[in-house]
C-alpha cells in the first residue's frame, strides 16, 4: 500500500471504496473513523509512523468549509509538509455535494441525508454516473494525488 484515505463515517468508507475500486493501480486502504477530529487525530499519527501519504476527506457539516479546511490543514502542517497529505471538504457532506453534482433526476426524492447517500450509492452502480462524480474536481485531484504518490503521475513528490 502506498497511501491512506481516512474519512469520518462508514457510509462515507463505502462512497469512497466505490469510487475509488475502479481506478486502475490505485494502492491505497480507506480508513473510516468516528468524527472531524478522529479523521485529523489518525491521520497525524499515521503520517508520522507509516510515513504513507494520506488523503483526508471530511465533511463541514455547519461550519463554513474554509474553516473547516484551516483547522485540518493547520493540524496536519504540524506533522508533516503539505505534498504528503491532501486535505478534501464536502459541504455540508459527501453525499449532498456529489448528489447535486449529478443530474437533477439522481436527486429526486432526496430530503434527508440517509435518503441522498441511498440515492448516491444507486448512481455509483451505474458506470456513466460513477465516471461523472470521478470527474468532479474534488474527486479527481485526490485521485490524481494517490496516483503521484503510486508513480503514475509526471509530478514525482519530494520527500
Amino acid at each position: 500500500m502506498k497511501a491512506y484515505v481516512i474519512c469520518e463515517g462508514g457510509s462515507d468508507l463505502d462512497i469512497l471504496e466505490r469510487l475509488l475500486s475502479g481506478e486502475p493501480a490505485l494502492d491505497t486502504k480507506v480508513l473510516t473513523v468516528h468524527g472531524r477530529s478522529a479523521v485529523l487525530s489518525l491521520s497525524r499519527t499515521l503520517l508520522v509512523t507509516k510515513g504513507l501519504p494520506a488523503v483526508v476527506v471530511v465533511d463541514a457539516d455547519t461550519e463554513p468549509p474554509e474553516r473547516v479546511r484551516g483547522a485540518v490543514e493547520t493540524g496536519l502542517l504540524q506533522v508533516a509538509p503539505p505534498d504528503r497529505w491532501k486535505c478534501v471538504v464536502f459541504a455540508p457532506d459527501i453525499e449532498t455535494e456529489l448528489l447535486l453534482a449529478l443530474p437533477a433526476q439522481a436527486r429526486q426524492g432526496t430530503k434527508t441525508k440517509a435518503e441522498r447517500r441511498g440515492a448516491l450509492q444507486t448512481c455509483l452502480e451505474n458506470p456513466a454516473m460513477r465516471e461523472a462524480v470521478r470527474a468532479l474536481p474534488k474527486v479527481r485531484d485526490a485521485v490524481d494525488f494517490i496516483r503521484r504518490w503510486n508513480g503514475e503521475g509526471s509530478v514525482s513528490p519530494t520527500v
